[in-house]
C-alpha cells in the first residue's frame, strides 16, 4: 500500500538521529541536541555525528588545528564564486562553489568521504562570503565564518553564540527530504559532492529550506501586537498557509523552536520577537499548530541583520554535517534505493 509523500513509511535504518516519540525531543547519537547547543561547540558536535563520540579535549583541539588546515581554497573556484552575478540565489552559489571543489578535488581512495565532509563544513561559508566580498580568517570559528559572512553588521561574541547554537540544532534531522536525497544519490556509489549537490538542490526547495524566510515576511506583515489577532484570523479564514507552523514529526512541540526561544529571550526584546510570541499563541489557540525550527530561526536572523535570501544558506552551513554522515553510514551498510511505485495509469492497450 503506497502512502502520500511516504509519510509514516520507515525507509532505513540509522544510528545517527532520533527524533519525536513520547518525549518530542531531538538526540544526535544518544545526546539531547538541546543539551549539546547549550555546551558545545559547532566542531564538537560536528565530531560526534562524524566519528561517533563526543570529544575530548585533546581531540577537539586536534580536530580545530585539522580544520584550519582546510580552509584554502582552489584559485580557479574562488575565481569563479567571485565572478557569479550578485543577484544569484544563494543557494546556487553554494551548490556551483560544491561542483567546482568536486572538480578541482575528486574523491579517491586516499581524499575520502570523512576529509570531503570536513573540507566541505569549512568551505561552505567562505564560499558565500566570497560572493558576497568578504573574508574569513583562517582561524575563525564555523559559527563566526558563517557570521562573517552573513551579517551586515559587526560581528561580536553574543551573535557568534547565538550562530553557533542555531548551527547544532539545524545539524541532522534523520530522514528529511534533503537528507533522503543524499542517501539515494550515495546509494549508486556516486561521489560525496554529487550527494550534497542532491541535497542542497532538496532543500532549495520552499516546502523544505524557505520557511524562515517567509515565517519572517508573515511576522514583518504586522507593525504591532495590537493589529496581529485579527490579521493570523483572517489570514486563518482564507485558508492562507502560514509558514513555521506544523512539523511532519513533531506534534506537541518542536524542541529546536523552544530553544531557539530562549536563545532570544536572553538577548535584548525587539518589537518582532514580541509579535512573533502573539502569533504562536493565537495559531496555538486556534489551530492547535506548533512553531516549528524556522519561526523562530527568522526573528534571530533578522536580530543578526541577515538578508532573508541567505536564511536557507545557514540552513546549508548547518545541515552539511548530517548530510555528510548520512552519506558515509549508507556507504557502510549500502543497498541500492529502488522503492515501488503504486501505477494508476490506463490498462494495457492493444
Amino acid at each position: 500500500m503506497s502512502q502520500k509523500g511516504l509519510a509514516n513509511v520507515t525507509a532505513g535504518e540509522t544510528a545517527l538521529c532520533k527524533l519525536g516519540g513520547k518525549s518530542e525531543e531531538l538526540y544526535y547519537r544518544g545526546y539531547n541536541a538541546c543539551k549539546l547547543a547549550d555546551k558545545y561547540s559547532f566542531e564538537a558536535v560536528a565530531f560526534l555525528l562524524l566519528k561517533g563520540h563526543v570529544p575530548s579535549d585533546d581531540e577537539i583541539s586536534a580536530y580545530t588545528e585539522e580544520l584550519v588546515l582546510l580552509t584554502d581554497i582552489p584559485f580557479d573556484v574562488e575565481k569563479t564564486l567571485r565572478g557569479l552575478p550578485e543577484d544569484a540565489n544563494a543557494m546556487d552559489v553554494l551548490r556551483t562553489g560544491v561542483s567546482l571543489l568536486g572538480i578541482f578535488e575528486p574523491e579517491n581512495d586516499d581524499y575520502h568521504g570523512l576529509v570531503i565532509a570536513n573540507r566541505l563544513m569549512v568551505l561552505l561559508p567562505r564560499f558565500l562570503a566570497i560572493w558576497r566580498g568578504k573574508s574569513v580568517p583562517k582561524n575563525a570559528s564555523i559559527a563566526e565564518a558563517v557570521c562573517i559572512a552573513c551579517c551586515d553588521s559587526d560581528v561580536d561574541d553574543v551573535f557568534v553564540d547565538a550562530m553557533n547554537q542555531s548551527l547544532i540544532l539545524y545539524a541532522e534531522h534523520e530522514f528529511n527530504a534533503s537528507t533522503f536525497a543524499a542517501r539515494v544519490t550515495s546509494a549508486t556509489l556516486s561521489d560525496m559532492y554529487s550527494a550534497i549537490c542532491s541535497a542542497i538542490g532538496t532543500l532549495r526547495g520552499p516546502l523544505h529550506g524557505g520557511a524562515n524566510e517567509q515565517a519572517l515576511y508573515l511576522i514583518k506583515s504586522f507593525d504591532n501586537i495590537a493589529s496581529v489577532e485579527e490579521g493570523i484570523k483572517q489570514k486563518l479564514i482564507n485558508k492562507e498557509k502560514l509558514m513555521g507552523f506544523g512539523h511532519r514529526v513533531y506534534k506537541t512541540k518542536d524542541p529546536r523552536s523552544h530553544k531557539l526561544y530562549s536563545i532570544l529571550d536572553s538577548l535584548p526584546h525587539t518589537d518582532l520577537f514580541d509579535i512573533a510570541k502573539e502569533i504562536e499563541r493565537i495559531m496555538m489557540d486556534e489551530k492547535q499548530l506548533i512553531s516549528n525550527v524556522d519561526f523562530y530561526t527568522a526573528v534571530l536572523y533578522e536580530q543578526m541583520n541577515i538578508k532573508p535570501n541567505l536564511f536557507v544558506a545557514i540552513f546549508v552551513f548547518g545541515r552539511i554535517i548530517g548530510w555528510s554522515a548520512h552519506v558515509l553510514e549508507q556507504r557502510a551498510n549500502n543497498r541500492l534505493i529502488r522503492p515501488l511505485a503504486e501505477y494508476i495509469g490506463p490498462d494495457p492497450i492493444d
